[in-house]
C-alpha cells in the first residue's frame, strides 16, 4: 500500500501551475482517490493539456499577452528613466471551470 501523501483530510488543492496539477492526477490515482469525488484540483495557466486530461482540469486563465506588454513597458521605463519606480499592478484573471472540481 502506498504511503498517503496527505497527512490530513484534504478535499481540494490549488496548484501553482497546470503541470503540477496534472502531476497530482497521477499521485491521486496511486492513492486510489477519484477526481473530483475525493479530491478537487485547480491549476493555473490554462495550458493546452488541461482540456485533454480526464477529468478536464479546472484552471485559472491569465492574460499572458497583457502581462508581456506590461512587463516590456515597465522595463523600458526603468531603462530610460533611472528614477522610475514601479510598485505593482494587478491584472485580471478568470476561472476556466471544467470537471476537476466537485463544488461549482
Amino acid at each position: 500500500m502506498p504511503k498517503p501523501f496527505f497527512k490530513m483530510d484534504i478535499t481540494a488543492v490549488f496548484c501553482s501551475n497546470d503541470l503540477i496539477a496534472i502531476g497530482l492526477y497521477d499521485a491521486a490515482a496511486k492513492q486510489k482517490l477519484t477526481i473530483p469525488g475525493d479530491l478537487s484540483i485547480i491549476g493555473y495557466d490554462n495550458i493546452t493539456f488541461t482540456s485533454i486530461v480526464k477529468p478536464h482540469l479546472t484552471t485559472i486563465q491569465q492574460p499572458v499577452h497583457m502581462l508581456a506588454e506590461k512587463a516590456c513597458y515597465h522595463l523600458l521605463q526603468m531603462i530610460h528613466t533611472p528614477d522610475y519606480f514601479f510598485y505593482k499592478e494587478i491584472l485580471p484573471v478568470s476561472l476556466v471551470s471544467r470537471d476537476s472540481v466537485l463544488a461549482q
